[in-house]
């Protein structure tokens, strides 16, 4: 079973040792009121970990529920050579989870202000979508 990041220490590995992440996890407390600050910041700490262009990336989204109500948003972005990260807006919990290309979170964000997670999706879309970021 895999351990939480703990001191910038994300598991170990056959041997037993420290396998150390690229750096400490980094929280911050952002306000996101909308849906597009909200994708835009998330697309932008997804792109910015990879260095990767904005504008030239795939950025994909679609909806968690749980107990059939939309509780918060998985999103991901495709860059070159399969890489693909991604993050977890948990709307109860008012954070976003971060995680590179390898699975290993970098980065938690707490929201103190943000959009209503009911209300992120369109009627009749179930799937992942494009994400429109303007």
């Amino acid at each position: 079973m895999p351990r939480p990041i703990v001191n910038g220490v994300s598991g170990e590995d056959r041997a037993g040792k420290p396998i150390p992440t690229q750096g400490p996890l980094m929280h911050t407390v952002v306000a996101l009121p909308t849906a597009d600050e909200l994708r835009r910041y998330v697309r932008d700490t997804l792109c910015d970990r990879d260095r990767l262009a904005p504008d030239a990336v795939h950025f994909l989204e679609g909806c968690v529920k749980r107990a059939g109500r939309t509780c918060g948003v998985y999103f991901e972005v495709e860059g070159p050579r399969m890489m693909r990260s991604h993050a977890i807006w948990v709307g109860d919990e008012h954070r976003i989870l971060f995680y590179d290309s390898h699975g290993t979170r970098f980065a938690e964000a707490r929201l103190s202000d943000a959009p209503d997670p009911g209300e992120w999706v369109r009627d009749g879309e179930k799937r992942r979508q494009p994400a429109v970021v303007g």
